[in-house]
C-alpha cells in the first residue's frame, strides 16, 4: 500500500491542536499508512515526546520532524502584518527545500481543523499536471480579493488550509523561486499573506477539490460569500463533509465559539491526553449564548448559523 504523506507546520504552542487534527485523521483512516512530517519552530522535547506518543506508539504510522529556524527561514515575512495569519503557516512555501526529494506529493493540513472520513479518494485525486489541489475559500465571491490580487474572478480564490501539493512540479518548475519573486513585488498586497501568495500565482495552476474536503466556518453561515455552489448544495456538503476546518478567531478551544460542529473538535480532543479540557466559561459570553436565541425567536436578532441537518455526528461524552 501507497504510504500517505501528511504535513503540518507548527510551533511548541500549538502542538496540541496538531494532535487533535492528527487524532481525527487517523481515528478515520486506521487501515491506511502514513508518514506524518511535523515542520517548524520545535525546540521543547515535550513536544517531540507528545508527537511520537500519538503518532508511533498509539496509531503505528511513522513521525518525521523537522525543526527549523524560522527567524532565519521567514526573514523577509516578519516585517509583515499577521493579524490574520500566523508566520509559522508561511513555512509550507519552502517544503520542497525542507522535505526529502523523494517525496513527489504531500496533503498539507492546518492544525485548526478535524478529519471525518477516510481520505483515501482526496490522495489519489490526479494532480500531475498541476501545482495543488485546493478547495474554494468561504470568501471566494468578493470582487476585492481579486482585484486586490489582479487576475480574473472566473479563476475563483481558495483557502489553503487544505492543500494537495504536487512537489514534483513545484521542483521541476522552480515554483519557490516564483512564489519569492511574487511576494517580493506584490508584498505590499498581501492580507492573507502566504494564502493570497498562493493564490496569486497558482490562480490558474491548481485542481479544484470537492467543497467536502475544506468545509470552513463561512459555509456553515446563514449569509454565505462562496462562487461555486448553490445554496442546495452547499446544504448537502455541510451535512456530512470530510473535513472540518475551524476558520476565523472563535476555535472550538474558545468559550465564544459557535461553529454547529464544534462538539466533533471535543470527541477527538477527548482521545488525547487533554480528554475533559474545556474552555474556561466566560460570563459575557454565557449570557449572550442564552439569550441570542431568545432575542432570534423575537426577530431582534439574527441567527449566524444555519440549521444543519447532520447525517453523522461524532459527540464527546
Amino acid at each position: 500500500m501507497e504510504k500517505k504523506h501528511i504535513v503540518c507546520t507548527i510551533d511548541d504552542g500549538y502542538v496540541k491542536y496538531c494532535i487533535v487534527a492528527l487524532t481525527s485523521l487517523l481515528e478515520n483512516n486506521l487501515t491506511e499508512e502514513f508518514d506524518i512530517h511535523i515542520v517548524g519552530s520545535i525546540h521543547l522535547e515535550e513536544t517531540r515526546r507528545l508527537l511520537k506518543e500519538v503518532v508511533e506508539n498509539k496509531y503505528n504510522q511513522t513521525l518525521h520532524i523537522y525543526p527549523i529556524n524560522e527567524q532565519e527561514l521567514l526573514k523577509d515575512f516578519k516585517h509583515l502584518d499577521f493579524r490574520h495569519f500566523s508566520i509559522t503557516a508561511c513555512v509550507r512555501l519552502f517544503l520542497t527545500e525542507i522535505l526529502p526529494q523523494s517525496i513527489s506529493k504531500i496533503l498539507y493540513l492546518d492544525s485548526d481543523l478535524i478529519v471525518r472520513k477516510n481520505i483515501r479518494s482526496l490522495w489519489n485525486t490526479d494532480i500531475t499536471d498541476y501545482a495543488i489541489g485546493c478547495v474554494e475559500d468561504m470568501f471566494s465571491s468578493k470582487q476585492s480579493y481579486y482585484e486586490r490580487l489582479q487576475y480574473d474572478p472566473k479563476y475563483s480564490y481558495f483557502n489553503s488550509g487544505v492543500l494537495l501539493i504536487n512537489l514534483d512540479y513545484w521542483r521541476n518548475n522552480e515554483v519557490l523561486q516564483e512564489l519569492m519573486t511574487y511576494f517580493h513585488q506584490q508584498k505590499d498586497k498581501l492580507i492573507f499573506i502566504d494564502q493570497d501568495l498562493l493564490n496569486g500565482v497558482f490562480y490558474s495552476r491548481k485542481k479544484n477539490l470537492s467543497l467536502m474536503w475544506n468545509v470552513q466556518d463561512g459555509f456553515l453561515r446563514v449569509k454565505r460569500h462562496v462562487r461555486s455552489a448553490t445554496s442546495r448544495e452547499l446544504d448537502e456538503i455541510i451535512s456530512d463533509p470530510a473535513i472540518i476546518h475551524y476558520t476565523g478567531e472563535k476555535k472550538p478551544w474558545h468559550y465564544k465559539c459557535e461553529n454547529p460542529y464544534k462538539v466533533e473538535y471535543f470527541y477527538y480532543l477527548d482521545k488525547t491526553q487533554w480528554k475533559g479540557e474545556r474552555p474556561a466559561f466566560q460570563l459575557g459570553a454565557w449570557f449572550e449564548r442564552l439569550f441570542r436565541p431568545i432575542a432570534v425567536a423575537l426577530h431582534l436578532d439574527k441567527p449566524r448559523y444555519r440549521r444543519i441537518a447532520k447525517k453523522s455526528e461524532n459527540v464527546a461524552n
